[in-house]
């Protein structure tokens, strides 16, 4: 393998100097300086691999990227969806409510119209007597005026 400038390396492979710097002090690659420069290759036939190991971060990365935007999302539906949940239950709550009132109204009213049944029952019990003891007094007084006249 031959010696690449570091600069040269790094635009190369399309990798970070602190990405070579780590590979350096794994053993993968080997470096020298030489008029105030430095020089990088690899210990193997390995520097297309590097390249591929640094594109295979990236994309680790912008999937990992991916997955946490997509959990974001996700949890941000959910909270929606918690949110709306809290509000249908709060407008059933407040239904519930307003048709217990209305059928408490309601069975208020039933009670008093059915004393006002009662009530209006007994005092057409009493009109029924009445007439019935003037339809009397009626047809003995009318009775009593033929025999007069006869």
């Amino acid at each position: 393998m031959e010696w690449l400038n570091l600069d040269d390396y790094l635009v190369q492979n399309q990798c970070a100097k602190k990405d070579v710097i780590a590979l350096i002090k794994q053993g993968v690659l080997e470096a020298k300086k030489e008029n105030n420069l430095f020089y990088v290759r690899s210990k193997t036939a390995l520097s297309p691999s590097i390249n591929h190991s640094a594109t295979l971060t990236d994309t680790l990365q912008k999937q990992n990227n991916a997955f946490n935007t997509i959990i974001e999302h996700i949890l941000e539906i959910q909270n929606k969806f918690s949110l709306a949940k809290d509000e249908t239950l709060c407008a059933y709550k407040s239904e519930n409510e307003l048709l217990k009132d209305t059928l408490r109204s309601l069975q208020e009213s039933k009670e008093q119209d059915q004393k006002m049944i009662a009530y209006l029952q007994k005092e057409l019990e009493k009109l029924q007597e009445q007439y019935e003891t003037l339809n009397k007094k009626y047809k003995t007084m009318w009775e009593r005026s033929k025999k007069i006249e006869s």
